[in-house]
C-alpha cells in the first residue's frame, strides 16, 4: 500500500472535520481563496506557519514514525586523533 503524502492527509483531515472554508479561514486567518487552492489542486502547498494554524484549527496532528527517523550525527570528533 501507498503512503499519503501529509498535504494528502491534511486535505482528508480538513475534509473529516465537518469545519467549512469560510469557518477555518476566520479561525485561522488563512484566506479562503488560499484555502481552496490548497484542497482541490495538488500542486498547491501551504507554509509551516499555515499547516501549524490549520492543524490546531481542525485538531490535527503530525506525528514522524521513529521508523522514518534519522539518527543524528555527532559532530564531535573521536578523542586522540
Amino acid at each position: 500500500m501507498a503512503k499519503k503524502l501529509i498535504s494528502d492527509q491534511l486535505r482528508e483531515a480538513i475534509a473529516r472535520s465537518g469545519k467549512t472554508r469560510y469557518r477555518i479561514s476566520l479561525e485561522t486567518g488563512i484566506t479562503q481563496s488560499q484555502l481552496s487552492r490548497f484542497v482541490n489542486d495538488p500542486g498547491v502547498s501551504l507554509s509551516l506557519a499555515n499547516i501549524n494554524k490549520l492543524c490546531e484549527c481542525i485538531g490535527a496532528e503530525l506525528v514522524l514514525r521513529a521508523e522514518h527517523a534519522k539518527p543524528k550525527r555527532s559532530t564531535k570528533k573521536p578523542k586522540g586523533k
